[in-house]
């Protein structure tokens, strides 16, 4: 935990504390779940936009699904719990008319 002890109204703990602490986990957060749909994305992107032969082709999407894999739970753990009952709460629906469940 960050903290700072000082006694001048530049250096509250709203601005320089926890909150800020708090506020750069979120921002870093939001930034990873960003990236990795964005790697998500690219993985089926690059065997149509690069030109290379096959070997290359599964190396580079086999790195964009582990770095999608694990950027994933990383910024969901930085998000914490209540993003993620959002972001379940959210998916659900989604989820059950995909496969058909409606109950």
């Amino acid at each position: 935990m960050l903290m700072i002890d000082c006694a001048t109204p530049y250096c509250s703990s709203s601005r320089y504390g926890e909150g800020a602490l708090n506020r750069f986990k979120r921002g870093l957060g939001y930034i990873l779940f960003g990236l990795s749909w964005l790697f998500w994305g690219l993985m089926f992107v690059v065997p149509f936009a690069v030109d290379a032969d096959a070997a290359t082709l599964a190396t580079i999407s086999t790195s964009l699904l582990i770095t999608a894999e694990v950027l994933f739970p990383v910024s969901i753990l930085l998000l914490g719990r209540p993003f993620y009952e959002a972001f379940k709460a959210r998916l659900k629906p989604v989820w059950r008319r995909i496969t058909g469940h409606n109950g």
